[in-house]
């Protein structure tokens, strides 16, 4: 076979592959979610194209979201098996904006920092 034969092979079999509704992971459709459908309510948007860059730059922008969502994950069920792939990156961007957000507890009579008490 000379070169051009094992390109035109190869262009059909690519194209063929391609027309039999191959579908890469990012295309899949997600399961609904509470979690994400919280994050759009929120006014984050479609949050399936965002990068994960700027689902951490939005949960910094609103950090006690990003609790709220760390939460929702954490109590999420894991016997439904795996989260979908939104799921798992809205769950993995608000993790450390909501490990960094500090709130003071109230306390009766004596500041959070105090050490007397």
């Amino acid at each position: 076979m000379n070169r051009r034969a094992v390109i035109k092979i190869a262009s059909a079999v690519g194209l063929a592959a391609a027309g039999t509704g191959c579908e890469w992971p990012w295309e899949r459709a997600d399961a609904p979610s509470r979690i994400v459908d919280r994050v759009k309510q929120a006014g984050a948007g479609d949050v399936r194209h965002a990068s994960d860059l700027a689902l951490g730059q939005w949960f910094s922008a609103h950090s006690d979201l990003a609790v709220e969502i760390n939460r929702m994950c954490a109590q999420r069920p894991h016997d439904s098996g795996i989260p979908g792939p939104t799921e798992a990156r809205v769950c993995a961007a608000a993790a450390p904006v909501a490990f960094f957000h500090y709130v003071p507890e109230e306390t009766k009579g004596a500041k959070s920092y105090d050490a007397t008490r």
